[in-house]
């Protein structure tokens, strides 16, 4: 048998304190191979030694090949620990959790009527984003009542064929510990919500799914500021040539060129769209996104050159 307490002890000298799972045997860490360090998302298994993120999908058959980059004394005390039992599993993949819609979940077109004071403030705080019954039904929003997502409006997500693939937690409050509340997916491997995705039509390309509300019907997510080439969606949009207008947030307008120019090199026609000084589409009105859109540039590598300059003298990129 064993000894996880020791285990758990050598790995938090390296990669700092862990989330035990209630099975006590996968222990996730901030990943020092990603920019989302903030995040606890790199899942190791104990047993094994084995190592995934789930955000920049860094992965291996050994966890000492990162603790040997960190602290050579830690990386040689784990393998003086874990020895040949951890041999024994290189071949094993640590696979993604099942999605399940949270226990409990509801939708909140269906509880209008609710008098629980958490469902009422989920209602309010839908309906200041600006959004109504038809926001609430296509997107299907819902909550739960009890437990660490409750107070938390509760979007899913579904592949082409309607099975859910993803669901995201956003807080009500403000001052609540953590935003948003996320299943311990990679997000490479699936597309936000494409059973709405219409392949053959332009495309909106927002960061976060809670900005697809303020979007027309054709748009999608992609969870963050990073978007792989080797993703679900980038794969999706270069095979069907979809056009695509990028919207992502306005601290990040390098990304906005870095990912022009790399799907452009698969003859994707890409536009640009200006916020207007906001920092993302979601502090937009529907009607201003609307408009917005339809002043959006085409991008080109030249423009997008001269754009990026402007940036770096501005003293944007540090």
């Amino acid at each position: 048998m064993i000894d996880a307490k020791e285990r758990i002890e050598i790995l938090s000298r390296a990669l700092g304190v862990g989330l035990v799972d209630r099975k006590g045997i996968n222990v996730a860490f901030r990943c020092p191979e990603c920019k989302d360090s903030k995040k606890q998302k790199l899942a190791v298994r104990i047993d094994t030694g084995q190592y995934h993120c789930w955000v920049c999908d860094a992965r291996g058959a050994s966890i000492a090949k990162i603790l040997r980059r960190i602290s050579p004394e830690v990386a040689s005390r784990w393998e003086g620990v874990t020895g040949s039992h951890q041999r024994r599993f290189v071949d094993e993949v640590i696979e993604a959790p099942k999605v399940e819609l949270p226990i409990g979940f509801k939708l909140l077109a269906e509880s209008l009527e609710s008098k629980d004071p958490d469902t009422r403030g989920c209602i309010e705080y839908v309906r200041d984003r600006g959004l109504g019954i038809r926001e609430m039904w296509y997107f299907r929003l819902g909550f739960v009542r009890r437990g660490r997502l409750s107070r938390r409006i509760i979007m899913p997500s579904f592949d082409s064929e309607g099975k859910l693939n993803y669901w995201t937690a956003r807080s009500i409050d403000e001052k609540s510990i953590g935003k948003y509340v996320n299943p311990p997916v990679p997000r490479g491997e699936f597309i936000f919500n494409e059973l709405n995705i219409d392949w053959r039509q332009e495309l909106t390309l927002v960061e976060g799914p809670f900005d697809l509300t303020k979007c027309d019907s054709n748009a999608t997510a992609i969870l963050g500021s990073n978007m792989s080439r080797k993703s679900a969606l980038f794969q999706a949009i270069a095979r069907n040539r979809t056009p695509i207008t990028l919207a992502l947030d306005s601290d990040m307008p390098e990304k906005q060129h870095k990912w022009a120019k790399a799907l452009s090199e698969f003859d994707v026609s890409v536009k640009m769209l200006d916020l207007g000084g906001r920092k993302d589409v979601g502090e937009m009105s529907k009607q201003e996104f609307l408009e917005a859109k339809s002043k959006a540039r085409n991008w080109d590598k030249f423009q997008g050159i001269i754009n990026l300059s402007r940036i770096m003298r501005s003293g944007s990129i540090l």
